[in-house]
């Protein structure tokens, strides 16, 4: 496989659920991007059955590879899928997360134009059982402002981020796997305090499933992770004072919050 524009890199695991999203995934790249494309699928220790079916039904795909990480866990295996990587720029997905058909042509053709970007800010669309709903927040991480926002744990998205591969390589970056969730926010904020060519786009990447592995891990279990992530990071450990204040300021900001909410909710009563 020759030199590719784009690697997406997608760990794989118990994905009979998730399979027809992922061939729908495959089908909408490959449609009209398959020579600028590969498709990394990343498993760990050992292929499950699901994951094999899957590979079996993509056989004849020059394009996609199914890629063996001998560590277990999420981060290990995106870590395996940038060693491997081929492409010019990288994107991470999970299996339940879903292209915009209509927008993801208009992503490639913009980093065809602009092949210095070092990350390009995309937005979702959070999808639950019942609604769709855009998110914003990547796009705050762009321009002066942005110097500073991603200090307050934005962008959160990466999925609807796309980073460039010879920058990850240049500062040998890597996810870390010491992390339970955080890991890929902690990424991000490497990668943007490390260029400043940092470019958005206000369109609708991608849809991200809100039931993620994350999803139930608490506010303060988060802070504490995205401290030891700076404290860990040998181009971030310059900012930890300036998170711990951070982070405690937005802890408080949200116990007083609700503490304000529930005394009013009190006086109403009582009135």
């Amino acid at each position: 496989m020759g030199r590719k524009f784009l690697s997406i890199i997608i760990p794989v695991k118990n994905i009979d659920k998730w399979e027809e999203n992922i061939l729908e995934n495959v089908n909408l790249v490959n449609d009209k991007n398959e020579d600028d494309v590969e498709i990394l699928f990343i498993y760990s220790k050992k292929m499950d059955s699901s994951v094999l079916k899957l590979k079996q039904k993509l056989f004849h795909k020059k394009n996609i590879k199914f890629i063996k990480d001998e560590q277990t866990g999420i981060y290990s295996a995106m870590n395996k899928g940038i060693y491997v990587s081929n492409g010019e720029f990288i994107q991470f997905m999970g299996s339940d997360d879903t292209f915009n058909k209509k927008n993801f042509t208009k992503v490639i053709n913009f980093l065809k134009k602009n092949l210095n970007t070092g990350i390009l800010l995309c937005e979702a669309i959070l999808s639950t059982d019942n609604i769709n709903e855009k998110e914003s927040g990547n796009k705050l991480a762009c321009g002066r402002g942005g110097r500073i926002h991603w200090l307050l744990s934005s962008p959160r998205i990466h999925q609807a981020m796309i980073y460039n591969n010879k920058l990850i390589k240049k500062y040998n970056l890597r996810y870390l796997t010491s992390l339970k969730v955080t890991s890929d926010y902690i990424f991000t904020a490497e990668l943007l305090s490390l260029t400043r060519n940092i470019k958005k786009l206000d369109l609708w990447f991608i849809s991200y499933y809100k039931y993620g592995f994350s999803s139930d891990f608490s506010v303060i279990s988060n802070y504490a992770e995205h401290i030891k992530g700076f404290a860990q990071s040998k181009y971030l450990k310059k900012y930890l004072l300036i998170v711990i204040i951070l982070r405690f300021g937005m802890l408080l900001n949200r116990v007083l919050k609700k503490f304000i909410y529930s005394f009013y909710k009190y006086l109403k009563k009582i009135s």
